[in-house]
């Protein structure tokens, strides 16, 4: 649990740091930094999908679970909900701007979901460990270019994840090895499409397909 506390903090420090030497970047750096952040997050993915599919049970169970989930975030619409209620606060100006981009990127996505369920299902940290990395390039990147206010992101990403952790708890006994692996392989399709995105290869509204994360479950009652 202390790592969710570290995520946080490594979002502070990255807006600590963003904020003091972000006019010193190029705009060039600044690029290739956001560039890092997607190619991060499509290596986490590949490594995710890559031991999800040696070590699945159900093979195939995951395009089935993939395209559940898809169903579902596209009837909830999810993507255009989430962008219409931050669309709200673009009016206050560039720095509420930030904010909404550090919230979209940080707290809201499969590191911070899978990465607590993880720690709280396996006691295995090593995707936390991955988002702290990953949140600290972000938060540098984002405050060299909106300043210190990327740093009340730090809250509210460490109570998602505390609430992801606490409420995974209890289903400790129901969830299996097996049925986290599929989640971490539907997980790592997710991350490996926002890395895409994040490089502007695709345009896959990826928070309509965030019900796939959870679709595994489904499995439990089938064990």
């Amino acid at each position: 649990m202390q790592y969710i506390f570290i995520n946080g903090l490594s979002v502070v420090i990255g807006s600590i740091v963003g904020t003091m030497f972000g006019k010193k970047f190029s705009e060039n750096y600044k690029e290739l930094l956001n560039s890092v952040i997607g190619l991060s997050a499509i290596v986490v993915g590949f490594t995710s999908i890559t031991k999800g599919v040696a070590t699945s049970s159900y093979k195939i169970v995951f395009i089935m679970m993939l395209i559940l989930g898809a169903t579902i975030g596209q009837m909830m619409n999810l993507d255009k909900g989430l962008d219409d209620f931050l669309q709200r606060f673009h009016s206050f100006g560039q720095k509420s701007e930030g904010l909404v981009l550090g919230i979209s990127l940080l707290c809201i996505g499969t590191l911070p979901i899978l990465g607590p369920l993880q720690s709280a299902l396996q006691g295995d940290s090593s995707f936390i460990l991955v988002n702290i990395i990953f949140s600290f390039i972000v938060a540098v990147t984002l405050a060299s270019n909106y300043g210190i206010i990327l740093i009340f992101v730090a809250p509210l990403l460490v109570l998602i994840e505390l609430g992801v952790y606490v409420s995974a708890l209890p289903i400790d006994t129901f969830i299996t090895p097996s049925i986290f692996n599929e989640m971490e392989l539907v997980g790592g399709i997710l991350a490996l499409t926002s890395g895409l995105n994040i490089l502007k290869i695709t345009q896959i509204p990826v928070l309509n397909l965030l019900p796939a994360l959870f679709a595994p479950f489904l499995l439990a009652f089938f064990n």
